[in-house]
């Protein structure tokens, strides 16, 4: 996960300082695949699993006391609670998708289209949604390759409106996920693909690093400026 973060960072903080505070919640895609290990369907508590031959599609969703699903969702996908995500140290500023691939054959690749993230009380009433669109996203998300189950996959961060982060103060709070059918994966091989939640750096972390190595970059570039100077005013002294 080293990795990860450290490539995020950058992402992350331009994604923050683009974001305007009445947003609604917006999931992008980083771009990133990492190859951290442990991260199979027993270990990261996906909120959607689907599998099929050629496309897959389904939700995972809560009616109030028992999740749902539909379309080609598996039985090991399942909304978390707020207070599971807490527990893993996942909140507002912390909140990102990884789409973890699994396709059987080496080198098979599959195209991602839109999804949303549903985030739902305990009663089972959507309280409002992020949404992904293939469309527009920079980079694509077509021709991912199929990196397999244990090893994380491809990272979407998601932000929020201050409103919306209101969500986290309720621990019975639930996340589900949606995947229509019109916008199904394609070019799917049969194995199981999955989404589940994970912790990235805070943006405030992202703004420190990211500006310190703006200032380091500004001074090494203010004393090159410095010391081209002294070079062309030495020059000019000997002619």
């Amino acid at each position: 996960m080293k990795n990860l973060i450290k490539q995020s960072l950058i992402g992350l903080f331009a994604l923050t300082l683009a974001a305007p505070l009445t947003q609604a919640a917006v999931i992008t895609y980083s771009g990133l695949d990492t190859e951290d290990k442990g991260t199979g369907l027993g270990t990261t508590n996906p909120i959607l699993v689907v599998q099929n031959n050629g496309s897959e599609y389904g939700t995972t969703t809560w009616n109030g006391s028992t999740n749902v699903r539909t379309g080609d969702a598996k039985s090991q996908g399942a909304t978390r609670t707020v207070a599971d995500l807490s527990n893993d140290g996942i909140n507002g500023a912390t909140f990102g998708i990884v789409f973890n691939v699994a396709e059987p054959g080496k080198g098979d690749t599959l195209d991602l289209h839109d999804f949303k993230i549903v985030f739902q009380n305990d009663a089972g009433t959507v309280l409002f949604t992020a949404d992904f669109d293939a469309d527009t996203s920079v980079p694509t998300v077509s021709g991912l390759l199929g990196t397999g189950q244990g090893k994380a996959g491809y990272l979407f961060p998601v932000t929020f409106s201050p409103a919306e982060l209101s969500f986290f103060n309720t621990s019975t709070n639930r996340v589900g996920m949606e995947i229509l059918s019109a916008e199904a994966i394609a070019n799917t091989g049969g194995a199981f693909e999955s989404f589940y939640v994970t912790a990235i750096p805070e943006p405030s972390s992202a703004v420190l690093i990211v500006g310190a190595m703006s200032a380091m970059l500004f001074r090494r570039r203010r004393s090159n400026k410095i010391v081209a100077k002294n070079q062309v005013v030495a020059t000019k002294s000997l002619a």
